[in-house]
């Protein structure tokens, strides 16, 4: 009897994970979110560029991922907090309530209260450059993106159905600032998110702030050049540091090995490119030769009539 696919739920092998003391695991999820906010902005500046990308690229989405990646990154350093608290940890703070309810802000106080004994506060340009960033993700998934948004420390469109790859650049200089404070706060581990080298040649990461400040900020500032425009978005130069405070655990940044059933290898070769081509030329409505069809989703008359 052949096992089943899910019998390989729970297989972590590869993912990132912060190694707490007792073994526990932390999802590094900011790592995984800033792997797909990089791809996105990459291919968007790529197509901005007037090459061809992965028609699923997006300048919405990249936003949203780095605004995911702040989220995730602060999520961590709770979770950090909270298990310092369980052990016992800074015994004249108040114990941190695991399971409490907190919007993202509390957490981003928290943390630097906790981490810092009392004694130091995110600077207000960062706080406001995240509820910014909040507010601009939030516009396209949980409101109307047609309302405008308040913007006052960012230079985030205050429209955001107007969003463009300035905005996508500004979202990633924002997560770039805001990780650039935060990096340090476990001893012995740089949490500044890691991103792909996009190379056809060699497979290898690096930190985000280095990429964006010898490549992506250069390559954006090539493309508007040669489209004859210019930007008033650029990467944030704060003179306040990384935030001084530090855990007091030993803690490990890690790709997880599973001891558990490898997935099987291959018993033949599989070729998508073939099967989704065959696919595609049996379709009854191909465009003709030189033309291209648009998503369709209005229902013709005689469509509506036959399903009625």
């Amino acid at each position: 009897m052949r096992m089943l696919i899910e019998d390989l739920r729970g297989d972590r092998a590869g993912d990132s994970a912060l190694i707490l003391p007792g073994d526990q695991r932390v999802p590094a999820a900011f790592h995984n979110h800033a792997t797909q906010a990089h791809w996105h902005t990459l291919n968007s500046l790529i197509r901005m560029g007037g090459q061809r990308v992965d028609n699923a690229s997006d300048v919405i989405i990249g936003i949203v991922e780095w605004w995911r990646t702040v989220e995730s990154l602060i999520s961590l350093l709770l979770s950090v907090a909270c298990t310092e608290s369980d052990l016992g940890l800074r015994p004249e703070r108040n114990r941190i309530d695991r399971t409490a309810r907190r919007d993202v802000h509390e957490r981003w106080s928290l943390i630097a209260n906790w981490f810092s004994e009392g004694t130091e506060s995110a600077p207000s340009e960062l706080t406001s450059l995240l509820t910014e960033l909040r507010d601009f993700r939030n516009s396209f998934e949980h409101s109307s993106r047609a309302n405008p948004v308040a913007i006052r420390a960012s230079r985030l469109s205050t429209q955001p159905d107007h969003v463009n790859e300035a905005d996508l650049m500004e979202a990633m200089a924002i997560c770039v600032a805001i990780c650039q404070f935060w990096r340090f706060v476990l001893p012995f581990n740089d949490l500044m998110p890691q991103v792909n080298v996009p190379s056809t040649t060699y497979v290898m990461f690096e930190a985000l702030d280095t990429q964006a400040d010898e490549l992506l900020w250069p390559f954006f500032a090539e493309v508007l050049d040669a489209l004859g425009l210019e930007a008033e978005v650029s990467p944030y130069a704060f003179d306040f540091g990384d935030f001084s405070g530090r855990s007091h655990i030993q803690a490990m940044m890690a790709i997880c090995f599973e001891d558990k059933p490898q997935r099987p290898q291959l018993s033949t070769p599989i070729d998508p490119t073939a099967r989704f081509e065959a696919y595609t030329v049996a379709r009854p409505d191909l465009p003709g030769p030189g033309m291209f069809r648009v998503p369709a989703y209005t229902i013709t008359a005689d469509a509506d009539a036959g399903t009625a």
